[in-house]
């Protein structure tokens, strides 16, 4: 008897015996799964392989191969300790039995150590190829993302998102793009780098607490077209009557205090006017003037004058015969009633014109050109101080004439 195989090869005989011992018959033209002429298990296009008919695998599209179940590599039966998992709920997965240990690596053929890993304890270290890793990023702790190396954007804004509309911003946020802070959901208020060494909004600046500044090089000045500030100078547009700075109540119409940088000091009551200034009216000498630009008055609970023999030099005392003539004439000053603005208020003094020159104070005209007229003008004007001392001798003169008449 003889063996035909279906493909109609020569019967099994001995002539064929030693090729069939080598080459089995039993192919994919016999119905079999069999090797191909390079050895290789050929299925046909459309099969599968199945395990108990829940699980299978196949060739899905070209060079494709697919289950519908679940992948898995190193897992045991109390479930996945090691190794990785490709499932069809949408997701891998790769565990490690410890931590911190990489679970996935990625590099380049013929690296020395990975470029790239994520490891069991929820880190992403990146490296050269070459060496370890150098840079990284974790969850810290709860909420809070870190890297213990630094964190550069190579676009133009780096974004932060504060409750529903409280973006912050970080990249160009000047008008010329400068590099700073913008705030708010339309980047309505920022804070930026202007020019060297000074830093701008081009809003409002509310502090609620103190603003200090500190060292012998540091200055705050309002920043306009004149920005050339010397160190301790407040600066606005350069303009003399220029603003400066001041302060106000809520809802004012003006200032309550305002210092302009023309040395001038004004008050009022936040009405927008001013009735009450102090002013530099030459060297050394500040004047205090009304809302008529003519002298006002300055109050205070007490005046002191520096008087301390240590700050004086080249003392001399004054003698009788010295003190005589100016004593005389301060006997024969006048005493006046007299209005000196146009409120009508009388008031009662001296006239300085009648007074010794020791006592008198000549006006000067050192103001700066805005100055009024009636502060400008050159006057005079009474040293309290010095007549004080003059009353004191003529007291004192008196006071030995006194004796004198006395002692007859």
């Amino acid at each position: 008897m003889s063996i035909t195989f279906t493909d109609g090869s020569t019967p099994l005989n001995a002539a064929n015996m030693n090729l069939l011992e080598q080459t089995p018959r039993k192919n994919a033209a016999n119905g079999y799964v069999g090797l191909d002429a390079s050895s290789y298990v050929q299925l046909p296009v459309g099969s599968q392989i199945v395990w108990a008919s829940d699980t299978k695998l196949y060739r899905s599209a070209a060079g494709q191969l697919t289950t519908d179940g679940a992948l898995l590599v190193g897992k045991t039966a109390s479930g996945m300790t090691t190794g990785s998992e490709v499932n069809n709920a949408g997701y891998s997965r790769f565990v490690r039995a410890s931590t911190p240990n990489d679970a996935l690596q990625i590099g380049v053929n013929g690296d020395t150590n990975p470029r790239l890993s994520f490891d069991s304890g929820g880190k992403i270290n990146w490296g050269p190829g070459n060496a370890a890793y150098d840079t990284n990023l974790y969850r810290s702790v709860a909420g809070q993302l870190k890297t213990d190396g630094q964190l550069v954007a190579a676009g133009t804004y780096m974004s932060a998102n504060i409750g529903s509309a409280g973006q912050t911003t970080i990249g160009a946020a000047g008008p010329a793009n400068q590099a700073g802070i913008t705030f708010g959901p339309t980047a309505d208020t920022n804070l930026y780098r202007s020019a060297a060494g000074l830093l701008k909004t081009d809003g409002n600046l509310q502090v609620g607490g103190q603003l200090q500044l500190g060292g012998n090089d540091t200055y705050l000045y309002r920043y306009g077209s004149y920005n050339t500030a010397a160190v301790g100078n407040m600066v606005s547009d350069g303009a003399l009557s220029g603003w400066g700075f001041g302060t106000h109540a809520t809802n004012d119409a003006g200032f309550r205090v305002f210092v302009r940088n023309d040395t001038w000091i004004l008050f009022g009551l936040g009405a927008g006017t001013y009735d009450s200034a102090l002013v530099r009216n030459g060297a050394n000498i500040i004047a205090c003037v009304n809302q008529s630009s003519v002298y006002g008055t300055l109050q205070a609970a007490s005046f002191s004058v520096q008087s301390d023999r240590e700050t004086k030099t080249n003392i001399e005392q004054v003698d009788a015969a010295a003190a005589q003539p100016h004593i005389d004439k301060l006997l024969q000053a006048g005493i006046y009633t007299y209005e000196r603005d146009d409120t009508g208020e009388r008031h009662l003094g001296l006239i300085a014109d009648e007074l010794p020159e020791e006592v008198i104070q000549h006006g000067h005209t050192g103001g700066p050109e805005n100055v009024p007229d009636v502060i400008r003008t050159p006057m005079d004007f009474v040293d309290l101080y010095k007549l004080n001392t003059a009353l004191l001798a003529t007291v004192q003169h008196l006071e030995t004439r006194i004796a004198a008449l006395e002692a007859t």
